[in-house]
């Protein structure tokens, strides 16, 4: 009887020093996995530029124009007094800062003046670079469409069809390569999103303000 005892004790302490041994594995597991998961973090950044007009250029300077960038994803242009055959220029560039692979999500572009945001034109190119200039050319998908949620449907398809993957260092850029703008006399061979207002709008169309929100949201690959 003795012996039974004793191998029940034996068993007992056994599966003691089992469980508490799974606890302590157990702990360790999730402290080694809270480390390694690493943070996303996609932010706008500068493009350098030697043009002096830059981030915005305008086709006519009784056209007011600026941009505010209120977060790390989202920026907002401003237009004042948007005529006929008028158009406003920029781009922008959103970098992988953080230590995790991501993807868009999607691109959001809302217009305040939903009247005025049926005749505007928008040609973006979309381009991505997985790693950064330094790892290959940049690869780039051209859209245009109106301003709203014909653009925005396009854009999106486009992400959702291509599906890129964007890791640390690299980037994604909203412009529109391989064209000349012209400013007054000078020329700029850069790549811009072009929001353009063609000549044949009403007359209660003309002369309007217009602020464009334009979002990149991201999540983790």
């Amino acid at each position: 009887m003795k012996h039974y005892k004793t191998a029940a004790s034996i068993l007992t302490i056994t599966a003691g020093l089992i469980g508490a041994g799974y606890g302590y594995w157990a702990n360790k597991v999730k402290v080694k996995n809270a480390i390694s998961t690493g943070n996303l973090k996609m932010k706008l950044v500068e493009i350098n530029d030697s043009n002096p007009h830059y981030p915005l250029i305008s086709s006519n300077k009784y056209l007011e124009t600026s941009i505010d960038i209120s977060n790390d994803n989202t920026a907002e242009i401003h237009i004042k007094n948007f005529y006929p055959h008028a158009y406003v220029l920029t781009d922008l560039q959103i970098k992988n800062v953080g230590t995790v692979p991501t993807k868009i999500k999607d691109i959001k572009i809302e217009c305040d003046n939903e009247d005025l945001a049926k005749y505007i034109n928008c040609d973006i190119a979309l381009g991505f670079n997985e790693r950064g200039r330094d790892y290959g050319d940049t690869k780039y998908e051209m859209i245009s469409g109106a301003l709203g949620k014909d653009i925005e449907g396009k854009l999106n398809k486009v992400i959702s069809d291509k599906s890129f993957i964007i890791y640390h260092n690299g980037y994604v850029v909203l412009g529109l390569p391989n064209r000349i703008s012209r400013v007054g006399n000078s020329e700029y061979s850069k790549r811009y999103i072009r929001f353009s207002l063609p000549g044949d709008v009403p007359n209660e169309i003309k002369n309007k303000n217009a602020n464009i929100k334009i979002s990149i949201n991201f999540e983790q690959f």
